[in-house]
């Protein structure tokens, strides 16, 4: 089986809205491995990567970049979605291997997700000092 990533329960160091977006990102990938079947696990993980997509590119519509990691993302999802459909119709060791390599994929998708949003929301992250015009010094 493939070796989970850990998503951070929190982030200190990011903005509140950021943080709210990594807790309920978080509290959903909880909720789709709560899910019976990996099936199910998988579908429920993908929805949840493709909310975050969407929470990602409406925090900053001007970031061509972060556009097209997140457009990466939904057709990564797409894919991983098409694999799932044919693994569903293999049966016995055949089904078990590719839905193993499914759940890889999936949680390595959903890994680079999380990480991006941390990553690039810190980078985001105006510091307190900001826009004062008077030296410090």
């Amino acid at each position: 089986m493939a070796r989970r990533r850990r998503v951070p329960a929190s982030a200190p160091e990011l903005p509140a809205a950021a943080q709210r977006t990594l807790e309920v990102g978080r509290a959903r990938l909880a909720a789709a491995q709560q899910q019976r079947s990996p099936e199910a696990r998988v579908r429920a993980t993908l929805a949840t990567v493709r909310r975050l997509a969407d929470e990602c590119a409406a925090q900053a519509p001007d970031d061509a970049a972060l556009l097209e990691q997140v457009a990466e993302w939904r057709r990564g999802a797409d894919r991983i979605d098409q694999a799932l459909t044919i693994a569903s119709g293999q049966r016995g060791l055949a089904r078990r291997k590719m839905l193993a390599r499914v759940v890889a994929r999936t949680d390595a998708l959903a890994g680079e997700a999380f990480d991006r949003l941390v990553a690039d929301t810190g980078h985001r992250q105006v510091p307190p000092d900001a826009g004062r015009d008077v030296p410090t010094g």
